[in-house]
């Protein structure tokens, strides 16, 4: 289910902030479909890097957001770790089989670091 039109102006205009954009003729486009499909991937993938995915499907609609979710398009999204989240939820919505959760030494060190603070040692 979309957002309502103040809404989605609102959450364009905030990460679009730093383009000259009219928000209103964006969202028009938006939903006649009517922009170029690389625009609308940069659009896309910058909405991904700066929204949650419930405010990504707000703005675009479950199904075109999840058509537009291509391997091109995480493979745009400059974070890592978000690269991976929005590739796993790519898996979730195709109905593939997600990997076993890891266990090996670089995710115990990487939850070690999260969990102990090691505030005893820190200085010496």
């Amino acid at each position: 289910m979309k957002y309502s039109e103040d809404k989605r102006q609102k959450l364009l205009s905030m990460i679009f902030w730093d383009y000259d954009l009219n928000i209103a003729q964006l969202i028009d486009s938006i939903d006649n479909d009517t922009i170029p499909l690389s625009k609308k991937k940069h659009i896309f993938i910058r909405c991904l890097q700066k929204l949650p995915w419930h405010h990504v499907v707000g703005i675009w609609g479950f199904d075109s957001a999840k058509s537009l979710l291509t391997d091109d398009v995480i493979n745009h999204i400059w974070p890592k770790e978000r690269r991976e989240r929005f590739a796993t939820l790519q898996k979730l919505l195709r109905g593939e089989p997600l990997p076993t959760a890891r266990w090996d030494s670089n995710m115990l060190e990487k939850l070690k670091s999260t969990v102990l603070s090691y505030r005893w040692y820190r200085f010496k």
